[in-house]
């Protein structure tokens, strides 16, 4: 069986994948996670420097499988080649769902959105934004490609000329609220203009709707569906990845060697837009339930969230990408 998630960041992804995660690994026993392939190693971490520059040289809205070359092609599909069960998470390929769904040929498809105040909420409790990398091993400076997924946005259509004002003023200003809004705007608005053939959307407050789902397909057919409130899916063991544990081995090693990789992206990407990468192997891992998750202690920096003035602006991407998933979401068997 393959699965496939899709949402922007801080919507609720994370949480679907545990959940559903957990679930198959109680029907199939084991179970290959791959998690947002596009920028990381597996879910423990380890930026996949590899990919991130072939994220950067295809399209970030395209539906077009000629955007991608016979390289790229074999990256997505060897997210599931010659395993059984796959369960993968994107965070930013709303605007590639077509064409990744087209080369993966899940089983389910799952679109996560978000309220865009909740989201810029979330975002603001962090140090990292959706359109940046940054270090996590050596201390350097972060690369920034709002400018490409912003010119990607204009060839795509998806800059209204009202909002240029906006845009430029971010830009000039670096207000990275408003560029991770337009970001959640245009990659939401993408893939709701477009036939997402069969994909499941998931309204984040509403996310208990995925119960249903699996209570109703033979698929998961013998297993005990637990409510996505449950104690397991909940806080720090989902921050953590607490609720599965790897079977793969060297996952450490693969991390600490990864740190190489990083030195040639920040020292050579910059300048060059390419950086020599030691092959770390298989993106993700296999996984399998662990028995009796315990919760970490809570850090004090927890549940932290700032509050999002409304303006205008705001108001007008949240409305719209509200509007285009009602016209999705009042159409499932669910509702």
């Amino acid at each position: 069986m393959i699965v496939n998630i899709y949402g922007v960041g801080r919507s609720g992804t994370k949480a679907v994948q545990s959940y559903l995660a957990y679930h198959l690994a109680l029907k199939y026993d084991r179970i290959w996670i791959n998690y947002e392939p596009f920028r990381y190693l597996n879910r423990f971490g380890g930026i996949n420097f590899k990919a991130f520059w072939y994220d950067q040289k295809i399209p970030i809205f395209t539906n077009n499988k000629a955007s991608f070359t016979k390289r790229q092609i074999r990256f997505i599909k060897s997210l599931v080649s010659n395993r059984d069960v796959v369960i993968t998470k994107f965070i930013r390929a709303n605007g590639r769902l077509v064409v990744i769904n087209d080369l993966m040929q899940p089983d389910f498809t799952f679109v996560v959105v978000r309220d865009l105040y909740q989201v810029l909420s979330s975002v603001g409790s962090d140090i990292w934004d959706f359109f940046r990398v940054q270090s996590v091993g050596f201390p350097l400076s972060r690369y920034d490609f709002f400018l490409k997924i912003m010119n990607d946005a204009d060839k795509a259509g998806l800059i209204k000329p009202s909002h240029k004002k906006y845009i430029d003023n971010a830009i000039a200003s670096n207000d990275r609220f408003l560029m991770n809004a337009f970001y959640w705007y245009w990659q939401n608005k993408y893939l709701l203009i477009n036939d997402i053939k069969g994909a499941i959307i998931l309204k984040y407050k509403e996310l208990d709707k995925i119960e249903d789902i699996l209570q109703s397909n033979p698929l998961f057919a013998n297993i005990e569906v637990k409510s996505i409130k449950d104690d397991l899916f909940k806080g720090r063991l989902i921050e953590n990845s607490l609720v599965l544990k790897t079977t793969s081995k060297r996952i450490k090693l693969k991390l600490y060697f990864n740190l190489i990789n990083e030195f040639f992206f920040y020292f050579m990407g910059r300048k060059f837009k390419w950086s020599l990468n030691i092959p770390m192997g298989k993106i993700g891992e296999e996984s399998i339930i662990r028995e009796h998750p315990k919760m970490p202690i809570k850090s004090l920096l927890d549940k932290i969230r700032i509050n999002i003035s409304p303006t205008d602006l705001l108001d007008e991407l949240n409305n719209e990408i509200n509007e285009l998933v009602s016209r999705y979401y009042d159409k499932q068997h669910f509702t």
